[in-house]
């Protein structure tokens, strides 16, 4: 595994590809406005290290890009020989009012977002009132792949050397992400992505469950 103390990522500053990283970012699809219920089907990038750069207009290391591309081969991979076990879910973002505005949980559940919030709360924070937020969710395909890249992808934000009280284990779920629009923009193009991928190993080796519809809370419409 990459040392995350040597993780970083860089403005970019390359003349020609910040000038097409501007442009992308005055689209529909990268524009920082709030969503109002699911966003309609727009292009779709070429992987989502280039989503993530566009997002956030700062570029990733080599090394995070070439371990994004074996994620996918081994996905295409395991698709050939039968051997996924994934399942359809949710990748959610939750944010906890005791901790600083930039630490964002960006996990996956099975379950109904909101469900898993609640959960995350009486295990971590019981008796407190509603202190966790859930701040987004998108609905994904093969679940536990999309966490893996999204994860990956932002490999460079993760918050190190944090441990759940209860289990005593580290907790591995947790970035450092300032803007949480451009992180809600990164997650749901980024699944967008990771379905179409989903969906065309299914139509090419076999069938596989579709993504359930996700209603959004009433604050997050």
């Amino acid at each position: 595994m990459m040392d995350l103390a040597e993780c970083r990522t860089e403005p970019i500053d390359e003349p020609q590809k910040a000038a097409a990283v501007r442009v992308l970012r005055r689209t529909d699809t990268f524009r920082f406005v709030p969503l109002r219920g699911t966003p309609a089907p727009g292009r779709v990038l070429a992987d989502p290290t280039a989503i993530f750069e566009v997002t956030f207009n700062r570029r990733l290391p080599l090394i995070v890009k070439e371990r994004v591309t074996l994620l996918f081969a081994r996905e295409w991979r395991a698709a050939q020989r039968d051997e996924r076990v994934d399942e359809p879910g949710f990748i959610y973002c939750f944010h906890d009012l005791a901790d600083p505005a930039n630490v964002l949980k960006i996990g996956r559940t099975s379950r109904r977002p909101e469900q898993r919030r609640a959960e995350w709360e009486r295990e971590l924070a019981p008796g407190t009132g509603k202190s966790v937020r859930l701040l987004f969710a998108y609905a994904a395909d093969c679940n536990e792949f999309a966490e893996s890249v999204v994860h990956e992808v932002l490999r460079c934000e993760h918050i190190a050397n944090r441990i759940n009280p209860l289990t005593r284990k580290e907790l591995t779920e947790f970035f450092s992400i300032s803007n949480v629009m451009a992180a809600s923009i990164f997650v749901r193009e980024t699944l967008r992505y990771v379905n179409r991928f989903c969906r065309r190993a299914t139509e090419r080796f076999g069938t596989r469950p579709r993504a359930p519809e996700l209603t959004l809370p009433p604050r997050l419409r």
